[in-house]
């Protein structure tokens, strides 16, 4: 796919994935453009590509921008959507205690706003072999976060990841 491509599809979840990832700390519009550079110098780049550019770009700005304060601190000061500080930090642990791979398939489907399709495009897989990892990922999650909230149902999973995601930018307004 060709980068002009690539930029009319995904600049908002590029802007989107660089805000969340960078929590505050650098300039999300200003790292998406870093990201199409250097997607541009790659041969026939694909949504799996612009991932691991946006993972490379965020972890330079987050190393250059980092302050002391942690990481789960910046995400629990951004929280929304819960009654008490302390149930942020529970699903906010939840979530930390997964194995990238399932973070990576939640973030994306649920931060990003990746269809299926896309998200399978992403991973490079099928888009039945990412719906597969997808529930297998939502499921860990609430197994996870259960421990915390016994009450938690399936059904709630996307709406807790979700209302985890730090910054104001979404792909659909």
């Amino acid at each position: 796919m060709k980068v002009d491509e690539l930029r009319l599809l995904y600049a908002p979840v590029v802007v989107t994935s660089c805000e969340w990832r960078t929590i505050g700390l650098a300039d999300p519009d200003q790292l998406a453009d870093q990201v199409f550079a250097i997607a541009e110098r790659q041969p026939d780049p694909d949504l799996h590509d612009l991932y691991r550019i946006i993972e490379r770009v965020a972890l330079e700005a987050f190393a250059r921008h980092a302050d002391q304060t942690g990481l789960m601190a910046r995400l629990a000061s951004l929280g929304r959507g819960f009654d008490a500080p302390e149930e942020l930090r529970n699903m906010l642990a939840a979530l930390s205690r997964l194995r990238q791979s399932d973070r990576d398939l939640l973030q994306r489907r649920h931060w990003d706003s990746l269809d299926l399709l896309e998200l399978a495009e992403s991973l490079r897989t099928s888009p039945d072999q990412a719906r597969i990892l997808l529930a297998r990922a939502e499921e860990r999650f609430l197994g996870k976060a259960r421990r915390f909230n016994r009450e938690l149902a399936m059904t709630d999973v996307a709406t807790v990841i979700i209302s985890l995601k730090p910054g104001e930018r979404r792909r659909y307004p």
